[in-house]
């Protein structure tokens, strides 16, 4: 206790002095801690998310463009502004770090479990756990930041260039970050015994017991270096082209990811245009290497924007790379360079019609019979709304070509493509014709009849007989009339078995009981010395009756079944096995 009145006035002021520190500091503290309570509102948690979305977009810009461009320009000033706006009612921006997260006034503000491209956990890896930004703060600051967020990564196999020493080394004066000096992955769980360091513990030299044991158990599972093979020179060159191949494609791929990352952020025409014609440029690399796969996906990812960004210069834009990756000498590249089929129909698919005169010039140019049929098969499928394109090839001087248009029409089967065939019913190319006729034949339509008729008069017989098929099915009025009117004994003699045979079929079917009497005249009539021709008529003439099912006719037959000659002895009988 104080011993005089002196001693006991100074103890008095020092006491009331230490009041009133803990006092001021005690209200300090109950301040803060209101502030620590007060929520942070859902428009100043927009406007910080909106901040870590602009600092990721920003590093991918800046992996791609240089300072000077006007993208890259365009970004770090987006950035400053968006900093500045937030620092009009703030003095400093505070941003927790955890592993996936980010947090702002403990609200998350951004979350990722992507190993890569993740902000929040390059940070946390490297052992940040807070970071600042204070008002005050520069375009150039901001870059520094931005740069050490793109190094980083790439210095990983250095412990001296991780963010830490990269946050020293720029020494940024208006930002600020807390770390720890080492960390431990919670998802690594490593024995407790690998974590102890005894420094008083001598490290052995001599292997242990338990390692020997263990050197020795795994004796055999590699073989020795004298058993081992070396590669060859050859063997080694194709590894590292396989491993360039590989890392081209990886680094292909992020460029492809990041061009229609900055697409869906920006939706504006300032960037646009040159971020839509680097992804044509990757486009074009994919296309030199064969890399369908690759294209489709490009295609792909454009189209889904042609919603987003309509006006029409933007798709204007869009369908320019389109247009490259339809050109006839990149269809026919690609096509002949993949033996998948799949990928084929879904890149030509993506196309559509509008490429439909390249395809056909590309048909016209392959040389490979599969993927000329391949072609073939998925035109018919892209022009069944729209035929004109074919028909205008059916013009086309390359008689294969135009073989293949008449069998893609054949196989679409639309009613008004016969006034089409119709043209090239008269092509030079026997080919070309029989193909026409074959196309036909699967049309319905008013026209047909007619064409089928003046096949009659083609001077192949495979044309001739697959018109009198088509008109045997289609049983069309007054086909009968028209058919029985030029048939003469003469005009029959002068047509191969095969022919006689299938014109008096289409006879007897056409006319039913009206073809009776011709049939059973052209049967019955032999002649004093029966030659080849004539006993070809007879037999012809007995398969006629065996499809008119009438008494009369099968009589006529039975009356054969015995003859003497072997053609008309086994037409009778097949014609009554028939009926």
């Amino acid at each position: 206790m104080p011993s005089n009145d002196t001693e006991r006035c100074d103890h008095l002021s020092h006491c009331k002095a230490r009041f009133d520190t803990g006092f001021q500091l005690v209200i300090k503290n109950m301040v803060d801690d209101e502030a620590i309570k007060i929520a942070p509102t859902e428009e100043e948690l927009a406007v910080i998310r909106d901040i870590i979305r602009t600092i990721t977009k920003t590093v991918k810009t800046f992996n791609v463009y240089p300072k000077d461009n006007p993208i890259y320009q365009k970004f770090a000033t987006e950035l400053i502004e968006k900093f500045n706006s937030f620092f009009e009612t703030s003095d400093q921006l505070k941003i927790d770090i955890e592993q996936y997260s980010l947090l702002y006034k403990e609200s998350e503000v951004y979350h990722s479990e992507e190993k890569t491209d993740n902000i929040a956990m390059l940070l946390f890896s490297d052992g940040i756990r807070q970071i600042t930004f204070d008002a005050g703060i520069t375009s150039a600051e901001i870059s520094d930041f931005i740069n050490i967020l793109r190094f980083a990564p790439k210095s990983e196999i250095s412990d001296d260039d991780d963010i830490v020493t990269l946050f020293w080394e720029k020494n940024i004066k208006n930002m600020g970050y807390t770390a720890v000096e080492d960390t431990v992955d919670d998802d690594l769980v490593v024995d407790e015994e690998f974590l102890r360091n005894d420094p008083d513990q001598e490290i052995s030299e001599e292997p242990s017991a338990d390692i020997e044991a263990l050197l020795a158990s795994t004796g055999n599972v590699f073989p020795s270096e004298t058993n081992a093979e070396r590669l060859t020179e050859s063997e080694l060159a194709a590894l590292r082209k396989e491993l360039a191949d590989i890392d081209e494609q990886s680094l292909l791929a992020s460029a492809v990811d990041l061009f229609f990352g900055l697409l869906a952020d920006e939706q504006d025409t300032e960037a646009f245009p040159e971020v839509v014609l680097n992804i044509g440029k990757i486009m074009d690399i994919r296309m030199q290497g064969k890399d369908l796969k690759g294209v489709i996906e490009i295609l792909r990812g454009l189209k889904k924007f042609l919603a987003v960004y309509n006006t029409f210069s933007q798709r204007e834009i869009i369908e320019n790379v389109f247009f490259r990756a339809g050109s006839s000498e990149n269809l026919k590249v690609l096509i002949e360079g993949s033996q998948d089929t799949v990928e084929i129909r879904q890149y030509l698919f993506l196309m559509g019609p509008q490429f439909l005169a390249q395809m056909i010039q590309v048909l016209g140019e392959l040389n490979d019979r599969k993927h000329r049929r391949l072609l073939c098969e998925i035109l018919a499928e892209i022009s069944k709304q729209d035929i004109s394109a074919l028909a205008e090839a059916l013009d086309d001087e390359k008689w294969y070509l135009v073989r293949n248009i008449a069998m893609i029409l054949g196989m679409i089967k639309a009613t008004g493509s016969e006034k089409y065939l119709g043209k090239v019913l008269k092509h030079s190319d026997v080919r070309v014709r029989r193909e026409t006729i074959r196309a036909l034949d699967g049309i319905s339509g008013g026209e047909t009849k007619n064409l089928f008729l003046s096949a009659l008069e083609d001077s192949d017989v495979t044309i001739r007989i697959t018109a009198l098929k088509a008109l045997k099915r289609s049983k069309a009025t007054g086909l009968f009339d028209v058919l029985s009117r030029n048939i003469s004994r003469d005009e029959l003699r002068k047509k191969s078995f095969a022919e006689k045979k299938e014109l008096l079929e289409t006879i007897a079917v056409l006319g039913s009981e009206e073809a009776f009497p011709l049939l059973a005249e052209l049967f019955r009539k032999k002649g004093l010395i029966e030659k080849d021709e004539i006993t070809e008529i007879r037999a012809s003439a007995a398969y006629g009756l065996g499809l008119l099912k009438s008494k009369e006719a099968m009589v006529l037959l039975e009356k054969e079944t015995n003859s003497k000659n072997s053609m008309l002895r086994e037409a009778c009988v097949k014609a009554l096995g028939r009926s």
